[in-house]
């Protein structure tokens, strides 16, 4: 489906061949490094930073100069400890144009509201100085109680869902705006939270705004924006630096599960050409022009 260029005109970047109609989408980058998956190892700051040897900040630098070639301008979710580690890189994203959002401290599981209130309040550096209006938790995992504490620290949307643009609606004063699901045909549109990937949501619809698709189908996952286009207005992505670009270094993992390790190897892979395709193809709204333009009007 194509989108008028009036949404929020004043934002859009054109290039000189693009049509009066063009096809949009909401992408997003989780900026975290590969050891911020490694959190529940116990690593403490400085070893989760020695780890990184320098990781975040090239892969971060090099998605940059990507974003400026094909002038895109997207939301940035930001684990705000890299903030302490690199300060400049992220005053750098911000100069470049781009949203700076929130996606916790450490990357810490929210699972309680204690969870989430102490997340933000150790980053209180970061969000004092970049003021962020959006949220998005690890795993897409958020219930109800969460948004209500969003809200009283000044958030103004959340990203922590699996559904349907359409199913985008208002929880506890925050607009809750879900990553995009491919809906099969004849399934329910019901939203509640929480909406994170499980067995019963994958039999339902696909959530292929997940990077996890976008890694593990290959190239084939290029024609997921405009598959998701069917079924909804503005497609919801998102992706991982370490996906872009990959790491030299190979982590210890966690995770006992063989399940578990398979996904993570699959979420692993690199999508380059991906991303540079939905750049090269598609025009791009940042999250909170989006999110504003849904609690104004109600809909796209």
């Amino acid at each position: 489906m194509k989108v008028k260029v009036s949404i929020y005109n004043t934002e859009m970047i054109y290039t000189f061949a693009e049509p009066s109609e063009r096809l949009m989408c909401a992408l997003s980058i989780d900026l975290e490094s590969w050891v911020h998956r490694q959190i529940d190892c116990g690593l403490n700051t400085k070893s989760r930073k020695k780890l990184d040897q320098g990781y975040i900040e090239k892969a971060s630098l090099y998605t940059l100069n990507l974003l400026d070639k094909y002038r895109r301008k997207i939301t940035f979710f930001v684990v705000s400890e890299i903030f302490d580690w690199h300060p400049d890189l992220i005053h750098r994203i911000k100069e470049h144009g781009h949203e700076i959002a929130y996606h916790t401290h450490t990357h810490r599981y929210i699972e309680t509201k204690q969870d989430l209130v102490e997340e933000i309040e150790r980053s209180k550096n970061f969000i004092e100085e970049f003021e962020p209006i959006g949220f998005r938790a690890p795993e897409g995992r958020i219930l109800d109680e969460h948004l209500k504490i969003l809200a009283d620290y000044g958030f103004e949307y959340d990203s922590s869902s699996y559904a349907n643009f359409s199913t985008s609606t208002t929880i506890q004063g925050v607009r809750e705006i879900p990553i995009s699901t491919f809906r099969f045909l004849n399934s329910s549109s019901t939203f509640s939270l929480p909406r994170y990937i499980t067995k019963k949501l994958l039999c339902r619809e696909l959530p292929l705004g997940s990077g996890f698709f976008m890694s593990t189908l290959g190239p084939v996952a290029r024609v997921l924006p405009n598959l998701l286009n069917f079924h909804n207005k503005i497609p919801v992505l998102f992706i991982h630096p370490w996906q872009i670009v990959n790491q030299d270094t190979i982590l210890p993992t966690c995770e006992k599960s063989f399940f578990k390790r398979t996904a993570l190897s699959l979420y692993s892979r690199r999508c380059l050409g991906s991303f540079i395709y939905i750049l090269s193809r598609f025009q791009t709204i940042r999250m909170k022009y989006l999110a504003r333009q849904l609690s104004t009007c109600g809909e796209i």
